[in-house]
C-alpha cells in the first residue's frame, strides 16, 4: 500500500518538475564536489515504521510560493515553488498511508491572488485562513532557502517556529529538525524563532522548514531528482510521527473562553492526547492571571485542577501552561474574564491592580464553612477558625488568614486605610445560593502582611487542596463532597511549598486538632531567594548538537526543573532568562539584585566543572558540594575552581557557575535532551545546594524508597512519576537514551531528601496512582502504608 501511494505521488512530482523546469532540468549538472553534503542518502524503507501515532491526525501542508511567486530560483532555473510542491506531494502520500487526514494549501502551481488584491500579503493570508477554518493539529510550511548574495558555497538547514511561542511549536520544530538533520546531513543546522506571516498567524502549532539552499548549485542539482524529494518528505514524515508519538496533550474544559460569575467552580483537565501517552508533569503546571500565579486546587490524580470564584479576576487574562512527562508541551489555554462580571454581586470594596493599593476584593459570604481556594483554612470554623486558630503556617512575608466579618475595629474606614497601605482583601460572595450554601456566620478572607499576623504567611502563597468532588477515590472517605462544604469529618489532604503535606483520615483532625501542625521539609531553605541563570540565549547557543539541540536550551530546561525543586522546598526563585533570548550579564545581575537573591546559580555548557569567586566563604563549599553531587552523572572529572566571571564578581550574593556537558555527538545529545536525565542533573544540583544550606538532611535513592513500600506499590518498571511530599518530583528512565544508561535505578541516583520521620509519596503510572505515607518507627526502620489508590 505504501509503495502505491509513493508511486502515485512520485509520478505527480516528476511531471511537475519536468513541466515547470523545462529545458533547464535537462541541462547537465556539474559534478558534485565530494565535500558538499546533503541529499546523498537513499530514501529510507518505512515499512517497519509504526504509523500508529499519525492515525487520525489532522495535518495541513503548505507548499510555499507557487503561481506568480516563484520563491528562490537556482542558477539552472529550478524554482523553489516547484520543489516545495514536489516534497509536499510525496509527504501527502506518506501521511495518508499512515492514516492521517491531510490538507494542502495547494496541489498545483497556483497562487491565491485576485483582481482585488494581488499582493504577497493576500496570498499568505489565504494560507492562514485555511488553518483558521480547518484547525488542524499542526501546520507545516515547506520551503527551501537562498542567500541574499546567492553564494554558491553556502548551505544550511533551518527550521523555524513562531517567535515567542516556545511551547508546542518549539516541540514540533525539534522533532522535525532532528529528522531533517539525520536524513540530509547538512551542516550547519539550526532551529530558529521566526516572524514569518504564516507562523505568527497560525492558530495551531506551526513550523516552517528551510532544509537546504537552492542557491547552492550542487544542491539545486540534487533537488531536481525525485529521490531527493522523497528523502526530504520521509524526514518530515518521521519528524511528525515523533512529535505525535509522545502525545498531543491539551487542556480540556467545558468553560467558555470568557468566564463570568456563573463559572463558580472552574475545572480543567490535562488530556494526554492518546490512551498510552505520557501524563501531566505536575511540576510544570502554571496557572497565572495577568502573569501572576494564582491558587488552584489540584485533582487527586494530578491530571487537572480547579479554581473557585474566577470572577474575582474581572477584566484579566487567565493562562494555563503545562507539559507531559516526556517534555511535550500542551498549547496554552487562555481565558478572559468578563469586565462586568461583578455587576450583580454585593461588593463592599474593590481595589484595582497596580502599586498600592494592590488588587483585591472585599465581599461577604454567608456560610457555615470556609471556602477552599482563597486561604489555608479548609475546615469548619466551629472547630478552629472561631477560636482564632488559622491553619498552621510557617514564617514568610504574606499569607491568607480567615477572620470574623465584624470585629470591632474592622470598620469601612479601617478597611480603606489598610488598602491604601497595600493590604488586600479576598473574596467570597453575598449570594449563598450561587454556592448552594446555607446562611450562617459572615467571614472575610484577609491577605495581610506578616507584621500584622506574623504566623499567617506561607511561602508560595497558600495551601493547595487535593480533594475535590467526583474524584472517584478508592480507599477511605466520601467521594462526593463539595469543596466549599468540606469539614473535619472528611478526608483532609493539603499541600504547600516547603511543608510536609497534611493528609489526615476522617475524624482525625476533629479528634486531634494538634495534628494540624506544619512540618517544614527543609527549614533552612524556606524563604531563601535564589536566582537561576541559564547561560546563553539568542545567538549564544552554548554549543550546538549535531541534531540541532542548543546548549542554551538545555541549560534552560535543567534550570526549570531545578526551579521546581527549589520552590517545592519553600525557596523563592527568579529565572533570569525564560526563553531563547539574549540577556546581557549586567542585566542578569540587575535582575538577581532586584529579586534580593541570597544565592546565584548559573548553568552553562563546556568542560564539566563548578566555578566560584575566589575566597567566597559560601560559594566555595557550595561549589564543592554541587560538584560532588554531579560527579556520578558526568563521565569526566567535575573540576572545582576559583574564577572571575562577570556574574561571580558583580552579584551581591554568593554565586557559582556550573558547566555541564556539551552536546558533542548524537549519543551525548540524545542523553542530554532526555527529560529523565535533565531531572537527574537538576536533582544533583538541588542536592548540592541542600547539602550546603541544610547539611543534616539525608537523601535516599528512589529505589530505596520503593523498596520500603514493598509489593503493594506500583511496579517500578511501570512508573511514570514519583512525587515526594507533594513538592519534589523524580522521573524514571524514559527509554529514549542511547549510550550509557541513566543512573536512576542505581546508587548513583541523586535521590530525594527525607529529613524527619513522616513523608508522603505519590506514585503514578498512566491513570493508575497511589498515595502512601512513610513513617520512621522506633528503631529507625521505615514503614509504608497506602492511603489512596485509583486504578
Amino acid at each position: 500500500m505504501i509503495k502505491r501511494h509513493l508511486q502515485i505521488m512520485a509520478l505527480g512530482a516528476l511531471v511537475l518538475l519536468v513541466s515547470l523546469a523545462g529545458c533547464a532540468s535537462q541541462q547537465a549538472v556539474p559534478r558534485d564536489p565530494a565535500d558538499v553534503p546533503g541529499y546523498l542518502n537513499a530514501p529510507p524503507d518505512l515499512a517497519d515504521v509504526d504509523p500508529a501515532p499519525l492515525l487520525g491526525r489532522r495535518i495541513l501542508l503548505d507548499p510555499g510560493h507557487g503561481g506568480f511567486f516563484r520563491g528562490a530560483v537556482g542558477d539552472d532555473g529550478l524554482s523553489e515553488a516547484e520543489v516545495n510542491l514536489g516534497v509536499a506531494l510525496y509527504l501527502q502520500g506518506l501521511l495518508q498511508w499512515a492514516g492521517a487526514e491531510v490538507f494542502m494549501t495547494r496541489t498545483a502551481d497556483v497562487d491565491f491572488l485576485s483582481p482585488a488584491d494581488s499582493t504577497l500579503s493576500s496570498d499568505l493570508s489565504h494560507r492562514v485562513a485555511m488553518a483558521d477554518s480547518l484547525l488542524p493539529d499542526v501546520f507545516l510550511s515547506i520551503h527551501h532557502n537562498s542567500t541574499a548574495q546567492r553564494d554558491p558555497d553556502i548551505n544550511e538547514t533551518q527550521t523555524y517556529y513562531p517567535l515567542g511561542r516556545d511551547g508546542a511549536d518549539l516541540d514540533l520544530a525539534r522533532a522535525v529538525h532532528r529528522q531533517l538533520v539525520r536524513a540530509l546531513e547538512i551542516e550547519p543546522a539550526k532551529i530558529l524563532p521566526g516572524g514569518f506571516h504564516v507562523l505568527r498567524n497560525a492558530p495551531v502549532p506551526a513550523v516552517l522548514g528551510e532544509p537546504a539552499m537552492i542557491s547552492n548549485p550542487v544542491i539545486e542539482g540534487r533537488l531536481s531528482l525525485a529521490r531527493s524529494l522523497e528523502l526530504e518528505a520521509s524526514a518530515y514524515f518521521l519528524g511528525l510521527r515523533d512529535y505525535f508519538a509522545t502525545g498531543m496533550p491539551h487542556w480540556v474544559t467545558d468553560l467558555p473562553d470568557t468566564l463570568t460569575p456563573l463559572n463558580m467552580d472552574a475545572r480543567w483537565t490535562f488530556d494526554p492526547g492518546a490512551p498510552q501517552a505520557p501524563t501531566l508533569d505536575p511540576a510544570s503546571l502554571q496557572v497565572t492571571v495577568d502573569g501572576r500565579p494564582i491558587p488552584y486546587v489540584l485533582l487527586p490524580d494530578g491530571q487537572g485542577f480547579s479554581i473557585e470564584n474566577p470572577a474575582q479576576h474581572r477584566g484579566s487574562r487567565l493562562v494555563i501552561r503545562g507539559r507531559n512527562l516526556a517534555g511535550r508541551t500542551a498549547p496554552d489555554r487562555v481565558h478572559g474574564f468578563d469586565q462586568l462580571g461583578l455587576g450583580t454581586w454585593s461588593t463592599a470594596f474593590f481595589a484595582e491592580s497596580g502599586p498600592p493599593p494592590r488588587r483585591g476584593v472585599l465581599t461577604y459570604a454567608h456560610s457555615t464553612t470556609s471556602l477552599a481556594t482563597f486561604g489555608p483554612v479548609l475546615f469548619s470554623h466551629r472547630d478552629r477558625a472561631a477560636a482564632g486558630q488559622p491553619l498552621p503556617t510557617f514564617p514568610g512575608r504574606r499569607g491568607w488568614l480567615l477572620i470574623e466579618a465584624a470585629p470591632a475595629d474592622l470598620t469601612e474606614h479601617v478597611i480603606a486605610r489598610r488598602l491604601e497601605q497595600g493590604e488586600t482583601f479576598a473574596v467570597s460572595d453575598s449570594r449563598p445560593e450561587i454556592y448552594g450554601l446555607p446562611p450562617g456566620v459572615e467571614w472575610i478572607w484577609l491577605d495581610a502582611p506578616a507584621d500584622i499576623w506574623p504566623d499567617s504567611a506561607i511561602p508560595g502563597g497558600a495551601w493547595r487542596s487535593r480533594m475535590v468532588r467526583d474524584s472517584g477515590l478508592a480507599g477511605f472517605g466520601r467521594t462526593d463532597w463539595p469543596v466549599a462544604t468540606r469539614t473535619l469529618d472528611d478526608v483532609f489532604w493539603l499541600e504547600a511549598a516547603g511543608a510536609s503535606p497534611l493528609v489526615l483520615e476522617p475524624g482525625v483532625a476533629a479528634a486531634a486538632p494538634e495534628s494540624l501542625t506544619w512540618i517544614p521539609l527543609l527549614p533552612d531553605l524556606i524563604g531563601k531567594r535564589v536566582a537561576l541563570d541559564p547561560r546563553g540565549g539568542g545567538t549564544d547557543d552554548q554549543g550546538l548538537g549535531p541534531l540541532g539541540a542548543r546548549g542554551s536550551e538545555l541549560n534552560l530546561q535543567v534550570a526549570e526543573r531545578l526551579a521546581a525543586l527549589l520552590r517545592g522546598a519553600g525557596c523563592e526563585v527568579a529565572m533570569l532568562r525564560e526563553a531563547e533570548i539574549f540577556v546581557p550579564d549586567p542585566e542578569r545581575v540587575r535582575r538577581a539584585d532586584a529579586h534580593g537573591a541570597d544565592l546565584y546559580l548559573a548553568i552553562g555548557r563546556g568542560e564539566p566543572g563548578v566555578r566560584h569567586h575566589h575566597g567566597s566563604t559560601v560559594g566555595t563549599p557550595w561549589a564543592a558540594s554541587c560538584a560532588a553531587s554531579l560527579a556520578p552523572l558526568v563521565p569526566d572529572t567535575v573540576a572545582v575552581a576559583a574564577a572571575y566571571d562577570y556574574v561571580l564578581r558583580h552579584t551581591a550574593c554568593p554565586a557559582i557557575v556550573v558547566d555541564l556537558e556539551s552536546p558533542a555527538n548524537t549519543a551525548v545529545e540524545s542523553r542530554l535532551t532526555d527529560p529523565a536525565w535533565q531531572d537527574a542533573v537538576a536533582r544533583a544540583l538541588f542536592r548540592g545546594t541542600v547539602a550546603m544550606l541544610q547539611p543534616d538532611a539525608p537523601f535516599l535513592a528512589v529505589t530505596d524508597l520503593l523498596d520500603i513500600l514493598g509489593d503493594r506499590a506500583i511496579p517500578r518498571d511501570r512508573l511514570d512519576l514519583v512525587r515526594l511530599d507533594g513538592n519534589l518530583s523524580w522521573l524514571p528512565p524514559s527509554g529514549q537514551v542511547t549510550g550509557a544508561p541513566l543512573p536512576s535505578w542505581s546508587a548513583d541516583d541523586p535521590g530525594l531528601p527525607v529529613r524527619g520521620d513522616h513523608h508522603v509519596i505519590e506514585l503514578r503510572a498512566g491513570p493508575h496512582w497511589q498515595l502512601w505515607t512513610l513513617d520512621r518507627v522506633p528503631g529507625g526502620q521505615w514503614h509504608g502504608r497506602v492511603l489512596l489508590e485509583n486504578r
